[in-house]
């Protein structure tokens, strides 16, 4: 073999592998990020989570400001929040067995607290049933039935409500405890991005919260009966708005 043959036949080599190392690397970059891709997502499915759980909550400190102002009212002989269960947001969510999956894949420790929930919010609303039932029988005598609405609201409602809270809450902590673990895993600038997908989460949030804050200045310039709902209220707000501003970009 010549010298210019044996050059030639090196060449054809080491272009060999030099395309076989485009492959490798092209092969590594798109695997890498192919797996960026997946725990973006899940960093973006957590995040929708915990708003969900949010959302769920601020839903139910509305019913209680509902039930509140109702008892505050006496002219009013109709409760006006929810009475069936399976037919608000929460009971929506909790029945819908697609959504309980896909959360409890997401997290699984929060399974047994999905279970959970279900019965102080079963007795939440059912209250609002018995105060409505308890109208009925009165004739709808906000004067005769006063005092029997709010041993109603304080033996059932108020216990039921801080049920279905503290369980919200000991969900949105796992919640939060896996969106930690995945900040780790994707890095800062991904998390970063990730969160900027989320904006409108945190538009609807911001709406939520103007709601929330009327509500509780509402009560708050009711009575002093219900002081501790509006102060509940406001204090959510705020934890609200902590969020929010954790999802701006720098």
């Amino acid at each position: 073999m010549s010298f210019a043959q044996t050059l030639r036949y090196l060449q054809k080599i080491m272009l060999a592998i030099l395309l076989f190392l485009l492959i490798l690397v092209g092969w590594f970059g798109v695997r890498g990020v192919t797996t960026e891709s997946v725990e973006a997502k899940k960093m973006s499915d957590l995040l929708g989570l915990d708003s969900t759980v949010l959302h769920r909550e601020i839903d139910h400190m509305q019913w209680a400001s509902g039930v509140s102002s109702f008892l505050l009212n006496k002219n009013e002989s109709t409760l006006s929040v929810g009475i069936d269960q399976n037919k608000c947001k929460l009971g929506k969510w909790l029945n819908d067995t697609e959504q309980k999956a896909f959360a409890e894949g997401l997290v699984p420790e929060v399974t047994g607290l999905l279970a959970k929930i279900k019965t102080p919010h079963a007795d939440l609303h059912a209250s609002a049933a018995n105060m409505q039932r308890l109208l009925s029988e009165k004739g709808g005598d906000r004067e005769v039935s006063s005092g029997d609405l709010l041993k109603i609201y304080q033996a059932e409602s108020l216990p039921a409500f801080a049920g279905v809270r503290g369980t919200l809450h000991e969900i949105s902590a796992l919640v939060k405890e896996h969106i930690k673990e995945q900040e780790v895993s994707l890095g800062i600038q991904e998390v970063t991005a990730n969160i900027a997908q989320v904006a409108t989460v945190a538009a609807e949030i911001t709406q939520d919260i103007t709601d929330v804050h009327a509500a509780a200045n509402e009560l708050n310039q009711s009575s002093t009966q219900v002081q501790g709902n509006a102060s509940d209220l406001k204090g959510l707000s705020g934890s609200l708005e902590q969020l929010i501003s954790g999802y701006k970009i720098a």
